[in-house]
Order: structure tokens, then sequence, then C-alpha cells
């Protein structure tokens, strides 16, 4: 199926970051705060599955930086960016801030609000809301703490920085160079760091390095993967299995196709089967499945997104 549009080449949808940037990149474009013209989201098949971004004016790639960087200037201005350092949070706390998004009519915070944390289900303790199975740190290490640090660099690079239209580039076309010293959060499989096969403790070694761009991108594009209490604990969009082994899947469609039927395609029940219905699927407009294992590190919690397989 060929497509008239922007190709961002730079993102794959065979690997989960470039699938959750490619999300924030609709869920930022369809904004109506950001461009008050409808825009679609399709797939086109090479090497890869690259994203087509169709708008109902075509514009330039300069025009799609301007619009993202009017998306970065208002994460940045978030009170959800600003609230908690991680997202391990008080029961009464996250129930107050979502009553107040909830009488600010904040739609965008309470559309985050239920894909990063689910106040109807709660940690073993009992005191803490669950987060969101996309969440892979522990330790000293803090989910908001670690983006806010993503995000003020790349709004106000250093001199010896990479410009914000630099570090997009590389993000939406291509090739990934990963010389930003950033966390992934455990959605990049790229960067995990194996213990055993190392000659120093990944400890000692510091912050990786990673694509900044994606991940603040990756990001925006959870608030279009919702939580729910389920009938085995939390059940997250896509997910399936056990707690502690658990895999999410997602799907590549060619058809283009705007913000809410992207977000009715990541609910679809067959995803979160352990063999799927491709057939159904593909009636759906499916063309290709990916799977990938969240990987337990140790017993402290950490984790992290193994690379992906074809399911289909």
């Amino acid at each position: 199926m060929s497509h008239n549009g922007l190709v961002l080449s730079g993102l794959r949808g065979s690997h989960l970051l470039g699938f959750l940037a490619t999300l924030g990149v609709l869920k930022i474009c369809s904004s109506p705060n950001i461009i008050p013209q409808p825009v679609k989201l399709g797939w086109i098949q090479g090497s890869d599955w690259n994203p087509v971004l169709q708008f109902e004016d075509e514009i330039e790639f300069s025009k799609l930086l301007e619009l993202l960087k009017s998306g970065l200037e208002k994460t940045l201005e978030s009170p959800l960016i600003q609230w908690q350092e991680d997202l391990r949070i008080e029961f009464g706390e996250f129930r107050d801030f979502s009553s107040l998004a909830v009488e600010e009519r904040d739609m965008d915070t309470l559309s985050f609000l239920a894909a990063l944390d689910c106040d109807a289900v709660l940690e073993e303790e009992g005191t803490t809301v669950l987060p969101t199975p996309f969440y892979t740190l522990s330790g000293q290490q803090r989910f908001f703490k670690e983006l806010r640090k993503s995000l003020r660099a790349l709004s106000n690079p250093g001199r010896r920085s990479r410009s914000f239209v630099e570090v997009l580039e590389e993000t939406l076309l291509g090739p990934w160079r990963y010389e930003d010293k950033v966390h992934s959060l455990g959605w990049d499989a790229s960067t995990e760091r194996q213990h055993a096969y190392r000659a120093t403790s990944p400890s000692e070694e510091g912050t990786p390095f990673g694509v900044m761009g994606a991940i603040w991108l990756g990001y925006e594009g959870l608030s279009l993967m919702s939580l729910a209490p389920g009938p085995r604990g939390l059940s997250a969009s896509g997910f399936h299995g056990p707690l502690r082994n658990r895999w999410v899947t997602w799907p590549i469609w060619e058809p283009l196709c705007p913000l809410y039927t992207v977000r009715s395609l990541l609910r679809l029940q067959a995803l979160v089967e352990k063999n799927p219905n491709f057939r159904i699927l593909q009636q759906r407009g499916v063309s290709a499945l990916y799977r990938s294992k969240r990987q337990l590190i140790g017993n402290k919690g950490y984790a992290i997104f193994k690379p992906a397989d074809l399911v289909n």
C-alpha cells in the first residue's frame, strides 16, 4: 500500500522505543492546540516497517519539527512533569492530583495518569498505586527525575550539545547514533548492559548512552497505552502474562488511521492472547505483530524490554 505523506525512516516498527516514539509523534500532532488539521498514521514496509504521517494539508519536515517543539514546550509546562520524582505514588496523593485534573478538565494530564498509574490496584504494601508495566526502574532511579533530565537537555542544549533540530532529525530520520547520555527507561534493548559480560559493574559506568528525542517521544506515546484493573491485577494495553513474566505486543497497520482509531487498535483483545488470531487482526487492518518480553534483572525490580520477535 502506497501513501503520500512524511515517512519517518528513523522510527522502526519492530523496535519498541521506535513504536512508542511513533505514537508520541501522532499524539502531539493530533492536539488541536498544536495543529488545527487532522493527521493520520500508517506504516510502509521496506527493510523494516516505518511510519507515515499524512496531514490534511501537506507539510514539510521542517514544519513537523516546529510542531514537535511546541509539543515539548507544552510537556515542560505540564504540572504532571513537575509533580513527583517517580511513578510509585501514595494512593492519597494520586487521588488528590487526579481530582484536581478532573476539576480543571485537563484531559492531557488525565490521559497520562490513566496510562502511568492505576489507583484501583495497589502495591503489596497497600498504600502505593501500581505503575504501568512500562515502568522498569528501581533503587535510586526515579522515572520523572530521569525524564526531566532528558526534556531539559532537549529544550535547552548547552553550547557543546546538539540542537533540538539535530536531535529530532536523528530520531525521526535516523540512523540512531546513541550519543546522548540519558537513561532509556528500559524501553531500548540496544542499551542493555549485561553484568556477566562486562569488565566493570554497570553501576560504576554511570548513565548509558541513548537517543534523547526517542525517549521523550516514547513518553508522549505512553498516554495511548491505558491501564485498568483486571481479574489478575493490573491490565495494560498490549500486555499479557503474569506480573513477573510479562510480554507486550503491538500492531503494525498499513491503512492511514487517526488517533482515535489507533487507540482502539492498541486495546484489541487479540493482542493480549498468547497465540493471537492473526486472521481476525488482518480484518481490522493489522499487517504485522511484534512482541517483546519484559525481562526482570536481578531481584530488585529492575527490568528491560528485550528485542522484539515477529509474532505472525
